[in-house]
């Protein structure tokens, strides 16, 4: 015999219980600690990183308005110079010629970048699957390779003094 369908019956009404005196629900305050959690949980990293970078920040910015010398630096109780130290660094002329330089470097290394990545984006879009695996591999191999380039050693197989590179010798 195959079981009848039928609409589905009305459910009584419960039945009126005492009265809730309190107006909150019972699981509000669970659901307020649990927002609250992820915050704890990420507070003590967000209290070293803050820590790391202002500590450093503020300590140049106090070491910035005092007069440091070679002597300062080893027994320390360098005086206080004020502004003295960006009067005469404002004041040079190597400064605003480094400035410039850096400026310059960085414009050209910004606009050389983003045009390089934007054309090798543009080509890997149009390679085939495997060519284009063989080509982001050696790109990650190449940014994830050390320099390890050597200049070739003197007649005396040592570098040239002054130069900062090592034979291997």
């Amino acid at each position: 015999m195959a079981p009848q369908l039928c609409a589905a019956r009305p459910r009584p009404a419960p039945a009126p219980g005492p009265a809730d005196p309190s107006p909150r629900r019972p699981g509000r305050r669970r659901r307020a600690a649990a927002g609250v959690w992820p915050y704890l949980l990420v507070a003590p990293t967000v209290l070293g990183a803050a820590f790391l970078l202002a500590y450093p920040l503020l300590r140049n910015l106090l070491i910035s308005v005092q007069h440091f010398g070679m002597a300062e630096l080893i027994r320390g109780g360098a005086p206080f110079a004020g502004l003295a130290n960006y009067r005469e660094l404002l004041g040079d002329g190597e400064f605003w010629r480094v400035l410039a330089r850096t400026l310059v470097w960085t414009g050209v290394n910004v606009v050389l970048i983003m045009g390089i990545g934007t054309l090798v984006a543009l080509m890997l879009q149009r390679l085939g699957r495997v060519l284009r695996l063989l080509v982001l591999s050696a790109l990650a191999l190449a940014w994830a390779t050390p320099p390890t380039w050597r200049p070739p050693p003197s007649s005396s197989g040592s570098s040239p003094p002054g130069s900062g590179w090592s034979t291997g010798r």
